[in-house]
């Protein structure tokens, strides 16, 4: 008996594993779940328009955050995107702030504001968004 009651003792990490806590940069992609350290991160966007005169989505406009892959949880914790300056007008926001694509994804709290387009989900089977 003492041999069990000394793992749960000494390595109570391995019962219960924690997700990451990541701090956001430009270009950061997300490959795994993970909780974004929550602070206002003044994170510019691409400058390039996001989409075409027909309205479809240019490849290769870079997000400020792309979450990428199959079954991920991404918990912003009310962490904030902030493309522009503060009393800038709506016209002249431009860039991506967070990007989806893959297959059961979640994303918690996230905020994004000052972008041209603050969130695009492409091609995603199973997205579940909560605030």
């Amino acid at each position: 008996m003492r041999p069990v009651l000394l793992l749960f003792v000494v390595f109570p990490n391995w019962l219960f594993a924690q997700t990451p806590e990541v701090a956001l940069v430009k270009g950061l992609i997300i490959k795994e779940s993970c909780r974004i350290k929550p602070a206002p991160y003044n994170l510019q966007g691409d400058t390039a328009d996001v989409f075409l005169r027909s309205y479809t989505f240019q490849k290769s406009v870079t997000a400020v955050v792309t979450i990428s892959g199959e079954n991920l949880s991404v918990d912003f914790q009310k962490a904030e995107l902030r493309g522009t300056a503060p009393g800038q007008l709506p016209n002249t926001f431009y860039g991506l702030a967070i990007l989806i694509k893959g297959k059961n994804i979640t994303s918690n709290n996230a905020r994004a504001n000052g972008y041209k387009v603050a969130l695009l989900v492409d091609g995603v089977e199973g997205l579940t968004l909560a605030t």
